[in-house]
């Protein structure tokens, strides 16, 4: 993808699918990713809001690690509900 390809449509996707860290991106699009943050500042403030949501996320408190675990033994081992 070059730079002049990369739409502010196509900016945002990015950040949707691969969060505020652009190395975390795939490498094609980083470079286009740069240059329209070097031109466009409503590019610069969507990064910088991704970014700012990925800290907020980083603090919020993990899920215990059988979570996923203790649901599934649950629905298998309780009994069927009546529909009324």
């Amino acid at each position: 993808m070059t730079a002049s390809s990369l739409s502010l449509e196509g900016f945002q996707d990015l950040i949707d699918r691969f969060g505020g860290d652009i190395l975390s991106w795939p490498a094609r699009d980083r470079t286009a990713a740069e240059m329209l943050i070097a031109q466009s500042p409503t590019a610069a403030r969507l990064l910088d809001e991704a970014r700012k949501l990925d800290a907020q996320l980083a603090q919020m408190p993990k899920a215990p690690a059988d979570l996923a675990d203790r649901i599934i033994d649950a629905a298998l081992h309780s009994p069927p509900r009546r529909k009324s």
